[in-house]
């Protein structure tokens, strides 16, 4: 059999071979279980636990496969939490354009939503304060959460990932988006194959796959109540909040991921107050607020002078 490469193989099994997606999945899962590559399965298909004669014989990749630029799920940067999804969900492969090294970055979700114009002010500062801070921004390309995203990083530093709701060879961009695709600041997933045109029935089912390749959620707008299993998640109301308290709390969850093995991990619980209903305890003090921020690094000015006032000095 002829040596492909291993990711144009997995494309030509999943979406050429002529087996539905879903079983070429199965089958896959099945022979990862027990560390038999594709090429070997495919190399001696009587061998291959799971075929079917049938199968056995139509199974056969044509000489030549043209590359492909995806992650296959067996892959190191490949987000781990998305191999807890279950298998119908799960992408075998997640195609990309941009700087695919900026997965090893925690995802911070921001799913989509209308917002009012008070949310959508609250969105600005929020997005103008976690660009750059360690996670990295995730959104759904064309929602407005995207969009806001997307504005902050032309007047700021940091970067973004968006998964697209159809294939990248369909996907249009704007200019400040192909901008920042040049920069290697935008990152763009999709587990759908490149020329697989938008389809809203896929709407439901790329939120779910948005969310649970993220580490953890935040929610701005007051009535987005978007909670997802397992997932640390932070609710700005534009009521009860301050923009700066969403720092705080990505600053707490690199401080949690930096605790020793043998401290046990805080539970992935929503709480009541960070869904933005009355605190139980006192919020920190301004100086205990910056005092938590420099443990991640720099504090920018402005934060400082939100938090102490504007007479405060930058002494970093």
């Amino acid at each position: 059999m002829t040596n492909h490469d291993p990711t144009a193989l997995w494309h030509w099994f999943l979406f050429q071979s002529g087996l539905p997606t879903q079983r070429a999945k199965a089958l896959l899962d099945t022979w990862q279980a027990q560390a038999l590559p594709l090429a070997e399965a495919l190399a001696a298909p009587a061998q291959a636990p799971g075929l079917t004669s049938a199968e056995r014989q139509q199974l056969q990749p044509p000489a030549t496969l043209p590359s492909v630029q995806a992650l296959r799920w067996d892959e190191y940067l490949y987000p781990a939490q998305l191999r807890a999804l279950p298998l119908a969900l799960r992408p075998a492969l997640l195609f990309y354009q941009g700087d695919v090294t900026l997965l090893r970055h925690p995802l911070l979700y921001l799913p989509p939503g209308m917002f009012t114009e008070a949310e959508r002010q609250r969105a600005r500062e929020v997005c103008a304060l976690i660009v750059g801070e360690g996670d990295l921004p995730w959104a759904i390309h064309g929602s407005e959460s995207a969009q806001l995203l997307i504005a902050t990083l032309q007047e700021s530093e940091g970067q973004l990932a968006l998964l697209s709701p159809c294939g990248l060879e369909l996907l249009q961009l704007n200019a400040a988006e192909r901008q920042l695709l040049a920069d290697d600041r935008l990152l763009l997933l999709t587990p759908l194959p490149p020329t697989f045109a938008a389809n809203p029935a896929l709407d439901k089912v790329l939120e779910q796959i948005a969310g649970a390749a993220a580490t953890r959620c935040l929610l701005i707008g007051d009535e987005q109540r978007v909670l997802i299993e397992g997932k640390p998640t932070l609710h700005l109301t534009t009521e009860a909040h301050d923009p700066a308290e969403a720092l705080v709390w990505l600053a707490e969850g690199i401080a949690a991921a930096a605790t020793p093995p043998s401290s046990p991990p805080p539970a992935p619980t929503t709480t009541s107050a960070e869904l933005g209903d009355p605190p139980t305890e006192p919020p920190p003090t301004p100086q205990e607020t910056l005092q938590l921020l420099q443990q991640g690094g720099r504090v920018p000015p402005a934060l400082r002078r939100r938090l102490l006032g504007s007479d405060s000095r930058e002494t970093d």
